[in-house]
């Protein structure tokens, strides 16, 4: 009985020694000679971390050979900004399925974070995060805001751009000033391959827009900055106007995505309808041109060029001058009425044809007098919402209350043969 339980404690103790010294096996040193030069000067001021399953923690700058598991990595803050990596033509290889590869030069750009780690075939790459900014952010005018991508991988510190599968996955997350980003982060468990795209969305960036990445063993990431194409713009246009020269709109012409205080010089166009200018010096507030439907309905496309800012449009639709007919015939309608009711009360009768002459009248007056002439009908008619369909109202309404003499005869007819 002794002897068995003195050989079931040697075996215990035995397993228990194999398995200790099968995960000391695991650990495997890194020696200074396998860390790039700027994580060794990390090392020696005692700010390279090791990443282990749990929280990061710092590797003593006493050690000599930092020791590390399989899915675990040494990493190393190295600089406070992105550094310029290299100028290549793009590749099926940089971008991948995710995102399209496009034709030009593209400037790829370092993240001061550097990795050390195992790989899949156990051993030890150095690697870093690389981004391209894909020409910053653009003004989207269907959205009234500024979009743009940016591409990110790791990569090789070597330059060689190999994919090599890696032991432990490397997180990335995003923030800064845009008003949104997505994805929010990523997870990378490999090197080189495709880039992964990141969207990018701001309302009212200016020059350029920060972005911040964040690695999970440094909060305070680093910035980088995605510059900001500026963009002419219409503000708010009107989506319709009524045509036949009723109406006559402002439209207001700004700059989007620059802080510049100097003003420009851009040439307005528009293929239907007459514009106050075509000409116009735009400032920091943005400038406006007046548009006045022409005869004839259907969309009239309006355009603004400038040297420096590109080209702007936008589309308004010469449309039916319903609320003008309307407010004709109602004004024509109740000063035909009022007038009727008058002579009842001081016992009279008047044709109804005077009044009903004297509304077209009065309305075919006032269209003429705006559409024709172009003049506002009534005092700060053009400056109050409907304020010309209101003065059509009046002209119409007043021509009929006054009415008008005809021949007799016509009086008659139109009276039942009253005088």
């Amino acid at each position: 009985m002794y002897r068995n339980k003195s050989g079931q404690l040697i075996l215990v103790l035995g397993l228990g020694l194999a398995m200790a010294r099968s995960a000391s096996g695991q650990a495997r040193p890194i020696s200074r000679a396998q860390l790039p030069a700027n994580v060794q000067a990390q090392l020696d001021r005692g700010a390279l971390v090791r990443l282990t399953s749990s929280t990061p923690d710092t590797v003593p700058r006493t050690a000599t050979a930092p020791m590390l598991r399989p899915g675990e990595a040494l990493a190393a803050r190295t600089g406070e900004r992105a550094t310029l990596s290299k100028v290549s033509p793009k590749s099926a290889n940089h971008t991948g399925g995710r995102s399209p590869a496009t034709k030009g030069m593209d400037s790829t750009f370092a993240l001061p974070f550097t990795f050390v780690g195992f790989d899949r075939e156990g051993k030890t790459p150095a690697y870093q995060p690389v981004y391209i900014p894909e020409g910053g952010l653009r003004y989207a005018p269907a959205a009234d805001e500024f979009e743009g991508d940016f591409l990110i991988r790791l990569d090789l510190v070597d330059g060689s751009g190999d994919s090599v599968s890696l032991a432990r996955s490397i997180g990335l997350t995003f923030g800064g000033d845009a008003d949104s980003i997505t994805p929010a982060s990523l997870t990378f468990g490999y090197t080189g391959g495709m880039y992964e795209r990141v969207r990018v969305v701001a309302r009212s960036p200016h020059d350029s827009l920060r972005v911040q990445v964040v690695p999970q063993f440094d909060p305070r990431g680093v910035s980088i900055w995605l510059s900001v194409q500026p963009a002419l713009t219409f503000e708010r246009p009107p989506a319709s106007i009524q045509g036949y020269g009723i109406e006559t709109v402002t439209l207001v012409i700004g700059m989007r995505g620059v802080t510049s205080k100097d003003s420009i010089d851009v040439s307005v166009s528009a293929d239907r309808g007459i514009l106050s200018s075509n000409q116009l010096r735009i400032g920091p507030t943005g400038g406006v041109v007046t548009l006045r439907s022409a005869s004839g309905l259907g969309p009239a496309t309006v355009r603004v060029v400038s040297a420096t800012l590109g080209t702007a449009e936008t589309t308004i639709d010469f449309a039916l001058p319903v609320r003008f007919a309307l407010a004709a015939l109602l004004g024509g309608v109740l000063g035909a009425v009022y007038a009727q009711t008058q002579q009842k009360k001081q016992g009279r009768t008047s044709s109804m044809v005077r009044q009903v002459v004297g509304a077209v009248l009065g309305a075919v007056l006032a269209t003429a007098i705006y559409s024709g002439l172009g003049v506002s009908l009534l005092p700060l008619a053009s400056k109050i919402p409907l304020g010309n369909e209101l003065a059509v109202f009046a002209f119409a309404a007043f021509g009929a209350m006054v009415g008008i003499k005809v021949p007799s005869g016509a009086a008659a007819v139109g009276a039942g043969g009253a005088p």
